[in-house]
């Protein structure tokens, strides 16, 4: 499961394992590897984040985009 987080500087994603946690994430959010999903959900609302969840990367972003990897 993929999360794409929206904030006012930055657009990138966090990936949910089987085990509820995260397995992946873009280099602004690293800090959130391992985190539970309600945590990362949690967190978002905190900071005013809107996030959306997807099974699988938008056709119109690809995944090194969201996970930061392309400059």
């Amino acid at each position: 499961m993929m999360y794409r987080i929206t904030a006012p500087h930055f657009v990138a994603a966090v990936e949910i394992g089987e085990a509820e946690t995260v397995i992946k994430a873009a280099p602004i959010l690293k800090f959130m590897k391992c985190w539970g999903r309600s945590q990362v959900e949690k967190y978002c609302r905190r900071k005013h984040w809107q996030y959306e969840i997807s099974g699988e990367v938008p056709r119109s972003i690809s995944s090194n985009e969201l996970f930061g990897l392309v400059r």
